[in-house]
């Protein structure tokens, strides 16, 4: 059940730890005599498909946060590139609008 886990989990994230714990305990049991070491090598087989799985699935998380960081950021400091670049300037409304001369209530 654990190697089925462990292979599994690179589908499915969440099952990479819970192959790798459980794999562990097991052989913890096995080197103790509790279980059947038959059972050894697909045990560790699947605790290292859950190891492995967890440690690239937790990479793809911190590389996607931080090409979305990027993104973010690149976004709200080149956004308003135009108006950093020229501090002393000041948006305009096009004519027609109001308080502005040819406008409602312009002059």
């Amino acid at each position: 059940m654990i190697m089925i886990l462990g292979i599994v989990s690179f589908a499915v994230n969440i099952l990479g730890p819970v192959a790798w714990v459980m794999g562990y305990m097991d052989l913890k049991k096995i080197r103790a005599g509790e279980m059947d070491p038959e059972g050894e090598s697909q045990t560790r087989t699947g605790m290292i498909c859950g190891m492995v799985s967890t440690i690239i699935h937790a990479a793809a998380l911190v590389v996607g946060i931080l090409i979305m960081s990027l993104m973010f950021g690149g976004v709200c400091c080149c956004g308003g590139a135009g108006i950093l670049s020229n501090p002393g300037a000041r948006p305009t409304t096009p004519p027609g609008q109001p308080g502005q001369p040819g406008g409602p209530g312009g002059r």
